[in-house]
């Protein structure tokens, strides 16, 4: 995706020295180790783009310093894969959405970009220029605040080329390199690399339970179709489609500066993609999108929302087998912290994770690559 680039950070504190009962800190920072994209595009536009967002480091209510008396002796971090272009599907999606553009009398300047408008400088499903360096700025950066445990790094990635890839940059900036766009044969690569072939055990990715890629109805696809809400007395469901909800203003004005297009809601969702998809194809560094502009802010809050249900459902508390899915990983994390094996089970794939030299313990910096 362009995606919403997503990294957790875990740290195995230590005590250093005899400490209090409460962890007290002699400073405190919380700012953002980096600002947003320097564009004019409003920044509520960019956090609206839902999962077509870049990474964007954010403002910490909790200290990021190590409290007096502790240290930090190992750390485990989790990533996605850096921005890329849209899937085949969405790329075919976008181009039926533009086509409907192309023959129609464009009344308002600010929408005729899009009658010439092509996706030729996209490729389908792959790492953009600006997604390689997102992870290798994120490669950089983790190696400069921990370089007391940088030395010894332990690497895994899930089998997408480019999860793969996207590892492979981040060890690029890890490993004090500079930054230059290779051949993938010619970059630092990660010692695992899980496959994602259907019927093998895979922690890093989250089609990982049949159970859940099963489940009626689907959740996650309703929940980006529907703005859904429980009725607690009753625990039935309230039904709003969403794209009926906040896309038929928005079609609205679009045709009637478009006359005869005939848009639909899928297409509204389109041409707001590409505000993202087409700010992250222009190179390393994020660019203006003359598609942010032809949507109003309360617009892109609506769309935010939109993935939020979506992520809720599919990925986060509202899936009942959310813990399923993520249990093998935790169980990793755990074992990594407490220097012991795994408690096998779930989604942990056994031949790996019983091999010292596949899941090694006693290391001070892991990273996972995941989708």
């Amino acid at each position: 995706m362009l995606v919403l680039l997503t990294s957790f950070t875990f740290l195995c504190l230590a005590a250093a020295a005899p400490s209090p009962l409460a962890p007290r800190w002699s400073s405190c920072e919380t700012e953002p180790l980096s600002g947003p994209p320097n564009v004019s595009t409003p920044l509520d536009t960019i956090y609206g783009l839902g999962a077509y967002a870049p990474y964007i480091s954010q403002h910490s209510s909790y200290c990021r310093n190590v409290p007096d008396g502790f240290v930090i002796d190992q750390v485990s971090i989790v990533s996605r894969h850096g921005a890329r272009s849209p899937t085949a599907s969405a790329l075919k999606s976008i181009q039926s959405s533009l086509a409907k553009l192309a023959n129609v009398t464009i009344t308002n300047e600010t929408l005729a970009f899009a009658q010439s408008y092509s996706l030729d400088g996209f490729t389908a499903d792959a790492l953009t220029d600006y997604g390689r360096y997102e992870l290798y700025l994120s490669g950089a950066t983790h190696a400069k605040i921990y370089q007391d445990l940088a030395h010894d790094i332990f690497a895994r990635a899930s089998g997408e080329q480019r999860v793969i890839e996207s590892s492979q940059y981040f060890l690029q900036g890890f490993l004090g390199e500079d930054f230059v766009i290779k051949n993938t044969s010619d970059l630092p690569e990660p010692q695992v690399i899980i496959s994602e072939t259907t019927g093998l055990n895979n922690t890093l990715i989250v089609s990982n339970c049949p159970a859940d890629e099963n489940y009626t109805p689907n959740l996650e696809t309703t929940a980006q179709t529907n703005w859904l809400s429980v009725n607690c007395k009753r625990g039935a469901w309230k039904t709003r489609l969403t794209i009926q909800v906040y896309t038929p203003p928005i079609i609205s004005r679009l045709e009637s500066q478009a006359s005869g297009a005939n848009l639909t809601g899928t297409d509204v969702l389109n041409f707001m993609s590409l505000c993202g998809f087409d700010a992250i194809n222009q190179g390393t560094t994020y660019a203006e999108s003359e598609w942010c502009s032809l949507f109003e802010a309360d617009e892109w809050a609506q769309n935010g929302y939109y993935f939020d249900v979506e992520k809720w459902w599919g990925h986060s508390y509202g899936d009942p087998y959310v813990k399923a899915e993520y249990a093998g990983f935790v169980n990793e994390l755990i074992a990594r912290l407490n220097d012991s094996a795994p408690l096998l089970g779930g989604a942990i794939n056994t031949t790996l994770d019983t091999d010292p030299s596949t899941f090694p313990l006693n290391r001070t910096f892991y990273a996972d690559f995941t989708q």
